[in-house]
């Protein structure tokens, strides 16, 4: 099986704000009138779940990025984003309300069933999982009721109207990710920066800081996916 790796993406304040991610793990955001809590509430999804992404992530859910593995993260899965179904995923963009919490609770499952679903979409033959991770093109069934029939709920949401988040794993955990796991983490030369200062500043009370900057990996989170997805497909 492929090496997969959950991504988590945030956005936070200040160099304090990211440490306290990267050591405790990521919790719900604070916003209650932020995008992510609306989506939740339009869904019906636990408010207290916080989301990651298998094998990818994407600058725009946020500027710092860390990786965990598949055992760092408990909760439901689909093979989309949530948020997306809102008002970005073609066509359930345009379904009411109540026809979109449908079809997410048609193809929501507990994470222990992954193993199973992994080979169903993407699979494990490695030009199928190559092409999960790049995110380029969607797959060659039109959507998951194609692989997983469900008569209540047909769309073809992976259509090249959409992009990677139309088929891509989500998890929503309603518990704390366990950031013990964390394996790698990235973020902008800035902000990097910055945290060090801030860092320098605590003096001997930040020795634990060691251990979360040997897992630094520069360049961003862009570089951070590009360099994990030679890795997953292995």
């Amino acid at each position: 099986m492929p090496n997969y790796r959950w991504f988590h993406a945030f956005r936070r304040n200040s160099p304090k704000e990211v440490l306290d991610v990267l050591r405790h793990g990521p919790k719900v955001h604070p916003n209650p009138k932020c995008d992510t809590r609306r989506h939740k509430g339009t869904l019906g999804i636990d408010p207290s779940c916080v989301y990651a992404y298998l094998g990818r992530t994407l600058e725009a859910f946020g500027d710092v990025a860390m990786v965990l593995p598949t055992n760092a993260v408990k909760g439901k899965v689909s093979p989309f984003d949530t948020g997306g179904l809102v008002n970005k995923i073609d066509p359930i963009n345009g379904l009411t309300e109540g026809e979109k919490r449908t079809f997410l609770n048609a193809f929501t499952w507990p994470i222990s069933k992954m193993p199973s679903l992994l080979q169903v979409h993407p699979t494990d033959k490695k030009a199928q999982v190559l092409k999960y991770l790049d995110g380029i093109s969607p797959p060659s069934a039109a959507g998951p009721s194609v692989l997983w029939p469900n008569a209540k709920a047909t769309s073809a949401i992976w259509n090249a109207k959409n992009d990677w988040r139309a088929w891509t794993w989500e998890v929503r955990s309603p518990e704390q990710v366990d950031a013990s796991k964390l394996e790698q983490w990235s973020c902008s030369t800035t902000l990097y920066t910055d945290i060090l200062d801030y860092v320098d500043s605590l003096g001997h009370s930040a020795s634990w800081f060691g251990d979360i900057a040997a897992r630094y990996v520069h360049g961003g989170v862009s570089d951070l996916v590009v360099q994990w997805k030679a890795r997953q497909a292995a």
